[in-house]
């Protein structure tokens, strides 16, 4: 067994399923194979990428890579843009896929040859090649009656009701992604009586504190008395799993399957753990937060990002130009009062007309 695959394979799961169905899949064309492997431990050990985006990336060039088989006549060298132009094409019109799984598919090609390039010095054949275009949706936040039908979902007695509460809480305080909660470790809080803070492990390795205070403090000391109760599997992770398999570390799809169902009950709908964090983000800018802070905090590396979760904040919804001001602009000035008509010149005008 290749050390390489041996590696991508004890870090079990999903990862290890889709690196064996895929191996076997290129068992007829073990160059590519080998060197699809080599691309998989640089992304999990060298770049330190989540396992979840190893596992997606993996899965998308193994599909380049069988759509491809048996390859160019001089192999992956052979290469070239319009191979995978030809690819994009054929997503589309042999797969019918949309356009937000074309462009994640194409990333994972264009990651792939790119470290293929820096190896070999040759130009990236992807380098080029745009993505199909995406509609831009708007961000889409709770309101505080949604919020409070969540909160009211998970009041009833029980370790899941209590769990799934302060999942709520911290979620709703710190803006945290489901990837950096799984992460999260005991050693990571720094809990104080009036306040608190929490060190975050996100993307790409990067790091920040969020801090946090009234209610998340009163929640984490409730789910941390609980929480000592339990048979923990890994007793340094903060948030576990309850129920029949208690005391495990709590997983992405766990958080999303357990929050979904509070949602359901709740009778939230359209419902994400997106909307958390985008919720967190504009009750800041709400309350007066800088955006460059709110980036921060968020952990985003575009302000774009930033600037579209609060396109849909209190506060830019009531961005206008005031109807008394606009009558005065257009003018219309039966209703405009004296003070406005003179501060915008109107009344000086009329002065000089009558002069």
């Amino acid at each position: 067994m290749s050390e390489y695959l041996r590696t991508l394979q004890d870090v079990g799961g999903d990862l290890a399923r889709t690196v064996g169905r895929v191996h076997l899949g290129l068992s007829p064309w073990p160059e590519a194979r080998e060197e699809w492997l080599r691309w998989g431990v640089h992304l999990r050990v060298t770049r330190g990428v989540s396992v979840r985006t190893c596992d997606r990336y993996l899965r998308a060039v193994g599909e380049f890579l069988q759509w491809l088989e048996p390859g160019p006549a001089n192999g992956l060298d052979g290469v070239d843009r319009d191979t995978v132009d030809g690819w994009m094409e054929s997503l589309y019109l042999e797969r019918r896929l949309g356009a937000q799984t074309r462009q994640v598919l194409l990333v994972a090609l264009r990651s792939f040859l790119a470290w293929r390039s820096l190896e070999s010095g040759e130009p990236n054949p992807a380098a080029d090649v745009r993505g199909p275009r995406k509609p831009k949706t708007e961000a889409r936040k709770l309101t505080h009656r949604q919020v409070r039908k969540l909160i009211q979902a998970t009041s009833g007695p029980g370790l899941t009701a209590l769990r799934d509460r302060c999942l709520l809480v911290f979620l709703l305080s710190t803006g945290a992604r489901p990837i950096e909660i799984r992460r999260l470790c005991l050693g990571d809080l720094d809990l104080r009586e009036r306040m608190g803070r929490v060190r975050f492990r996100g993307k790409g390795a990067k790091e920040r504190t969020v801090s946090f205070e009234g209610p998340a403090i009163k929640a984490l000391l409730e789910w941390l008395q609980a929480r000592d109760q339990l048979d923990l599997l890994e007793p340094d992770r903060l948030w576990t799993t309850v129920g029949k398999q208690a005391g495990r570390p709590i997983t992405e799809r766990g958080l999303d399957k357990a929050l979904g169902r509070v949602a359901k009950r709740a009778k939230v709908a359209p419902f994400g753990l997106r909307m958390l964090r985008v919720t967190f983000a504009t009750e800041l800018y709400d309350s007066g937060s800088d955006i460059e802070e709110i980036r921060k905090l968020l952990g985003h590396e575009s302000i774009e990002t930033t600037r579209r979760y609060l396109a849909v904040s209190e506060r830019m919804q009531k961005a206008r130009i005031p109807g008394r001001r606009l009558r005065a602009i257009i003018g219309d000035e039966r209703d405009v009062p004296l003070w406005l008509r003179h501060k915008m010149g109107n009344l000086e005008s009329e002065s000089n007309a009558e002069q």
